[in-house]
């Protein structure tokens, strides 16, 4: 659940305060503020300080760290913008790609498909030209070796 935020505004000033103290109480202002922004931090320690009875507390402060808390949440989003517009650019070329992919792969299944239908056209050209070829081109059978004389000799 969110938190509210005059909520938000009370813990950050608690830990704003409690990190003027000492050691402990530092740690314990740090936990405080975890997770807050620079520009909330600043904003509570500009409070601190104008509550201080220096005159130029507040002007020092500001100075300090409220300035440069907000150049850098400027910097930070400015950063953040850059990349999201980047993530965006990415995720269109992306869907860009893969159009282009299944289109290529359209044409290869046609290319394919084209490929198998002459192949089958070659085929069929073949099995019907094949029995023509086979009356023309019999073996003749070998001819019967002749038998042997038999020898003519003495007879005992």
């Amino acid at each position: 659940m969110a938190e509210s935020p005059f909520a938000t505004v009370a813990r950050i000033l608690g830990g704003v305060v409690l990190m003027q103290g000492n050691l402990g109480h530092q740690v314990l202002g740090q936990l405080l503020i975890l997770d807050s922004n620079e520009v909330a931090i600043a904003a509570a320690g500009l409070v601190v300080a104008a509550s201080s009875r220096d005159k130029n507390a507040v002007t020092q402060v500001a100075l300090r760290t409220a300035a440069p808390a907000l150049a850098a949440r400027f910097l930070i989003q400015k950063q953040e913008r850059r990349l999201e517009l980047r993530t965006a650019q990415l995720d269109d070329r992306e869907r860009r790609l893969d159009g282009e992919k299944s289109a290529l792969d359209e044409r290869e299944d046609d290319l394919l498909a084209r490929e198998s239908a002459v192949d089958a056209i070659e085929v069929t050209k073949k099995l019907a030209a094949a029995p023509a070829a086979r009356r023309v081109s019999r073996p003749k059978p070998k001819p019967k070796p002749k038998p042997k004389p038999k020898p003519k000799g003495r007879k005992k």
